[in-house]
């Protein structure tokens, strides 16, 4: 059987190892680097105050330019020796730039370096913010650590750089060796630990396959072989996991060998059991079959006294609508006596007025004949008015003749002959007036004397009618107080009989429920047992399934191979 851990191991720890030594690697270069630059920045610090103090030995002043050359006091520091002398005694490299252009430089190289210009930054950091800098730079392909200051002339005006430099191609090379070294031997320790690593994972892959062998024979049901020795001896997991699939070999044995031992036992209760169970079975039938016979005979009573109850029911549904209907009738007779009574009354005050209307209206009727017998009347006197009138004209007119005939002493009979026939045919005009008015007025009155003859003719029928209908409701109210007293005898006996059918019905009911009482309980005791002989059947099957499965059982543990 092939096993995979081992592969897996290799692949855990081969790239684990690889990546250890390429960490180690990167640490020793990380850390070299950093020394290499620590002690660098050191010497120029330390350098730069050995310039400083060389400087102002050598040359006396402060510096200044002429925008052409720098100066230090006098001396043209173009044609100083100091920058060389500097470099043999320090192995460091040496530049002053006059702004941001080199002047003088120690710096050996294949292109002259004089007169080109730093790199921006340097000029940003150097000459426009006055910084002290520390930085790598490459000149000419070559890497450099370098240091920067500023050169200030008496106002503290920059006026230039000086540089300091280290080359650095050395270190690279002395770096890069030493990485090779660190690699190969990084290589060499993990070829190293990889060749014991198998060793120990050769003897853990052997004594795991044993144990899984030893598993397998256990999973074909197979105890009867012995742990390896050797196995159970180890310190290990795996010892570990042989002792403990020892102790599980010993357990399972015991465990199917008394298991065996239940079985057989088992399997003898279960025919016992099954036994018992058909015995019960056959008496829990014959409880049943009784049960079952009180539950008819219960349910047939129960069904008579439910179709009583409804027939009693509805009778008294039927004596409850005809109690009510009674009730509304009795009401409505009374209300309708009442009303009788009252539209009698009202009938009778009607009657009454439509007489004193009629007889009013009769005076009435009179009234208007005498009223157009004046109207007559007063025609006859404009009649006469309008005569005199002419009559009076005529004088008039006679008299303005006369007094027209008699000259000066008749003017002023004249004068009211005139007025006076003026008065005459005013009254003329009156009178023809008024006989116009009174002839309109006498016509109208005989249309009232004729509409007053129809509306008496009119009120005669009315009165007529009234009359016979009060008759008619004489009648009716003999009628309804004839028939009152008999509808309330109705009533109260409809009310007992409805009283005596409640009674009636109330036994009927306590009988159907005893009666469903006792059918419920036959039921319940039949269910009861028809429940207690399906437990026992299932019991008896139960029985012979155990009895079954411990035979099967049996066969099973036959199967394992114990010793």
């Amino acid at each position: 059987m092939k096993l995979k851990i081992r592969g897996k191991i290799y692949r855990v720890v081969l790239p684990a190892f690889i990546l250890l030594a390429f960490i180690l690697t990167g640490m020793v270069i990380i850390v070299s680097t950093n020394h290499i630059n620590d002690k660098m920045e050191h010497s120029m610090t330390t350098n730069i105050s050995y310039y400083t103090d060389m400087m102002n030995l050598q040359h006396d002043g402060d510096y200044h330019t002429d925008g052409q050359t720098l100066y230090k006091g006098d001396d043209n520091l173009q044609e100083t020796s100091l920058l060389n002398k500097l470099k043999a005694s320090t192995d460091f490299e040496y530049t002053l730039f006059l702004g941001d252009t080199r002047l003088i430089t120690t710096i050996q190289s294949d292109t002259p370096l004089v007169g080109t210009k730093a790199e921006d930054k340097i000029i940003e950091a150097v000459l426009n913010k006055g910084e002290i800098t520390y930085s790598d730079v490459t000149i000419n392909g070559r890497p450099f650590a370098a240091y920067y200051e500023p050169i200030k002339d008496s106002n503290g005006q920059n006026i230039g750089m000086l540089f300091i430099g280290q080359d650095m191609t050395p270190y690279t090379e002395e770096i890069a060796s030493l990485s090779i070294k660190c690699i190969i031997i990084s290589i060499v320790v993990c070829i190293i630990a990889l060749i014991a690593i198998a060793i120990v994972i050769n003897s853990i892959s052997k004594a795991i396959d044993k144990t899984v062998k030893q598993l397998y024979r256990l999973s074909e049901k197979d105890f009867s072989f012995s742990i390896d020795p050797k196995l159970l001896a180890r310190g290990d997991e795996v010892g570990m996991l042989s002792q403990g699939m020892k102790a599980m070999q010993e357990n399972i044995i015991a465990i199917l060998t008394e298991v065996s031992h239940l079985a057989h036992t088992v399997s003898e209760s279960s025919r016992v059991l099954s036994s018992n169970s058909h015995h019960m079975a056959t008496h829990s039938e014959k409880v049943v079959a009784s049960s079952q016979e009180i539950t008819v005979s219960t349910t047939t009573q129960a069904e008579d006294l439910a179709q009583i109850d409804q027939a009693v029911g509805t009778l008294s549904n039927s004596l409850e609508s005809m109690t009510t209907s009674m009730i509304n009738i009795n009401d409505s007779s009374r209300e309708i006596g009442h009303i009788s009574n009252s539209s009698k009354a009202e009938m009778e005050e009607v009657t009454a007025s439509i007489h004193d209307f009629n007889e009013d209206f009769k005076i009435y009727a009179q009234e208007i004949q005498g009223f157009k017998q004046r109207v007559n009347t007063i025609n006859q006197i404009t009649d006469a008015i309008e005569s005199i009138a002419k009559q009076t004209n005529l004088l008039a007119l006679n008299a303005a003749i006369e007094a027209a005939r008699a000259g000066e002493a008749g003017k002023g009979f004249s004068v009211v002959a005139e007025e006076i026939r003026t008065l005459a045919e005013q009254s003329q005009t009156s009178a023809q007036n008024i006989t116009s008015i009174i002839a309109s007025l006498s016509e109208d009155t005989t249309k009232l004397v004729e509409g007053t003859i129809t509306i008496n003719a009119s009120l005669n029928e009315q009165t007529q009618n009234i009359e016979h209908s009060i008759d008619v409701f004489q009648n009716i109210v003999a009628a309804v107080n004839h028939i009152i007293p008999q509808i309330q005898a109705v009533k109260e006996d409809t009310s007992t009989v409805n009283e005596q059918n409640t009674t009636i019905r109330s036994k009927i009911n306590n009988s159907s429920c005893i009666a469903q009482n006792i059918s419920a309980a036959c039921e319940e005791v039949t269910s009861s047992t028809e429940e207690i002989n399906v437990v026992i059947e299932e019991l008896e099957q139960t029985a012979e399934d155990l009895e079954q499965m411990t035979h099967q059982l049996s066969k099973q543990i036959h199967s394992f191979k114990l010793s």
